[in-house]
């Protein structure tokens, strides 16, 4: 043994039985990978060694050698079980991907957690569908072993994934705060697949106590239809979306008879401790309805209660929630490594809707 193959030994990281049998350098650096003769070896899910049957060559792309692509030419051997089969060993620090090394293997999830499978593609040479398929494979494996039996309260929410009208829907623990589901669509089909994942993960739909929503008639629907247990939550930006645009409506409607409520739209909409004194003052002067339903009272008055802190957005700074993608460095797949609403008496702002799950109006 040369030192250059213990020089390679030691910074892979093998032991016996495997060693460096010679390296290859070129255009790219190549290094050949033995085991020694007569070994046995173990296998996933069968107790003991077994003897050496044939063996393969393996090619697998490792991390660079500086500028210069890296392989491992390894011979895996195939052993022969106590049943009569062959079945491939693999070698500890080879990947779950055929053809990669798992410390490539994690490089590669690494870069993909911050950056686009194109760019990493272009910076590790290979090619999109390759980068995918192995962010697939441990999406793929990390999903198998979730254990949901703890899972008490969720989020449930959608989002567009591509250009037009193509949404992915996405589930998330809101006490661990990690996404736990993730389905194409928006309707009430998603809380139905949701379900089945439930039972698939030693978990019950029965189990959940908290669900939070938007006010999406098919999310209602569909937590009424296979969440029974769950109490619905809807999330405060659409609350205050709601109630942004029935306070706007009103104005509108108030400026034909009172010209001065012309151009206010923002300044009802802020805090009253940013407002200057006349936008102060304007904002305070009352809102005469001449229809007033429901034989609601006919006038009203709009005090700092309905200062939003700006359009959308909560009157006081919070942190926002992050939710975690699903992390696959936390299932050890990389080991071989060293209050409910209720009713209201008035709709003076339009701010009553129907919930035919929850049996009554709400105001939001």
């Amino acid at each position: 043994m040369t030192n250059q193959t213990q020089l390679f030994e030691a910074a892979l990281g093998i032991k016996a039985p495997w060693y460096v049998q010679g390296v290859d350098f070129g255009t790219e650096l190549t290094i050949a990978v033995d085991f020694v003769a007569g070994s046995r070896f173990a296998y996933p899910g069968v107790p003991g060694e077994h003897p050496v049957h044939d063996t393969v060559i393996k090619r697998l792309r490792h991390l660079n050698f500086f500028q210069f692509d890296c392989y491992l030419e390894v011979r895996v051997p195939r052993v022969r079980l106590p049943d009569g089969s062959v079945r491939l060993a693999q070698p500890d620090w080879m990947g779950k991907l055929d053809g990669f090394t798992l410390l490539f293997e994690a490089l590669v999830l690494t870069l993909c957690r911050q950056m686009t499978f194109a760019a990493v593609a272009r910076l590790v040479n290979l090619s999109w569908h390759r980068v995918k398929a192995i962010c697939d494979r441990y999406v793929d494996l990390t999903v198998a072993a979730t254990d949901l039996s703890d899972l008490s309260a969720v989020a449930i929410d959608e989002t567009s994934c591509r250009r037009g009208h193509d949404y992915v829907s996405l589930v998330a623990d809101m006490d661990q705060r990690r996404v736990v589901f993730v389905t194409p669509g928006k309707d009430a089909e998603v809380v139905e697949r949701f379900a089945r994942h439930l039972e698939e993960h030693n978990a019950t739909p029965a189990q959940l106590r908290s669900v939070s929503i938007d006010m999406s008639p098919a999310f209602i629907k569909g937590v009424d239809e296979h969440l029974p247990e769950a109490r619905v939550t809807f999330d405060k930006f659409h609350v205050v979306a709601h109630a942004s645009k029935a306070l706007d409506g009103v104005r509108r409607e108030q400026q034909k008879t009172d010209p001065a409520l012309k151009g206010m739209r923002w300044s009802l909409l802020k805090d009253a401790d940013k407002l200057n004194l006349e936008s102060a003052r304007v904002s305070r002067r009352p809102f005469c309805l001449s229809h007033a339903p429901h034989g609601g009272p006919s006038e009203l008055t709009i005090v700092s209660c309905f200062g939003f802190g700006g359009w959308n957005v909560a009157n006081r700074p919070e942190q926002a929630a992050v939710i975690e993608p699903v992390d696959p460095f936390e299932r050890r797949q990389l080991d071989g490594l060293q209050i409910a609403p209720r009713t209201a008496f008035m709709n003076d702002f339009r701010l009553v809707q129907d919930v035919d799950r929850l049996g009554q109006r709400i105001v939001v």
